[in-house]
């Protein structure tokens, strides 16, 4: 009974996790429009402000209306902290996870961190062109985040690992394609299709840890794979700032 109750909790976790995420895909499409007329309006000092201050709304809001979970385990019940991480770090699974969840970060805090100065300096466009030019690949993270949720939950473990190898393969493709076009319009087309791809593999390496992990290990093993994402995060943007001063790069 208790199988079968987590069976049918977790049937819809993707679909859950993409429908909120797609907040943040969203933003990702208006972000660069808006702030291409801000720096040009008001300069970047403003910017900082702005959003300093809207940060600082949104700690408040969260701490105001986010309700406190409820449910409170036993300390007895309740597995500790560092036999959970003890555990989880044996596992060979987990350690395949952090260096999944920062090669595909790699690649987003790549994206994300030079691809306007690749834009501008290589095709010669200025920041308000970047901005409604990347509306579209926006757009196609919208709806791939959407569909990815339904589809991850409706894929055997099995079929997800494979499906998760091909995407990643052709990610790297149309990346290569990507950076190689002759055209923006063959440029943005490829950027699209790597969108399509980043996303789906995003959404689906979570879902590895809801299917493979143990429950109450959860959340300690999501922060254990996203510490992969994170020092992605730290260390990408250096790296290709290096590669570019040395003339490996643009």
């Amino acid at each position: 009974m208790q199988q079968r109750y987590i069976m049918q909790k977790n049937l819809h976790q993707s679909k859950v996790m993409s429908i909120m995420l797609s907040s943040s895909s969203i933003m990702s499409m208006l972000v660069p429009i808006i702030s291409a007329v801000l720096l040009i309006t008001i300069g970047w000092r403003a910017i900082f402000l702005i959003a300093g201050a809207i940060g600082f709304i949104i700690a408040i809001l969260y701490w105001k209306l986010v309700p406190k979970d409820r449910k409170v385990q036993s300390k007895e019940d309740s597995p500790i902290v560092k036999e959970i991480l003890s555990k989880l770090l044996k596992m060979p699974v987990m350690w395949i996870l952090v260096l999944a969840y920062f090669t595909i970060y790699a690649v987003i805090w790549g994206l994300n961190s030079w691809l306007p100065t690749y834009l501008t300096d290589v095709r010669n466009l200025d920041l308000l062109s970047i901005g409604w030019l990347q509306m579209i690949p926006g757009v196609i993270m919208i709806l791939a985040m959407l569909l990815s949720g339904i589809l991850i939950d409706k894929l055997d473990f099995k079929v997800s690992k494979i499906i998760g190898a091909i995407s990643a393969f052709l990610l790297a493709v149309f990346l290569l394609l990507m950076f190689n076009a002759n055209s923006i319009t063959l440029f943005i087309t490829y950027q699209c299709f790597v969108t399509l791809l980043m996303t789906f593999v995003v959404l689906l390496l979570p879902s590895f840890i809801l299917k493979k992990i143990p429950a109450e290990y959860g959340g300690t093993a999501m922060g254990m794979a996203n510490t992969g994402g994170q020092l992605a995060g730290f260390l990408t943007p250096t790296l290709i700032g290096m590669m570019v001063r040395s003339g490996f790069g643009l």
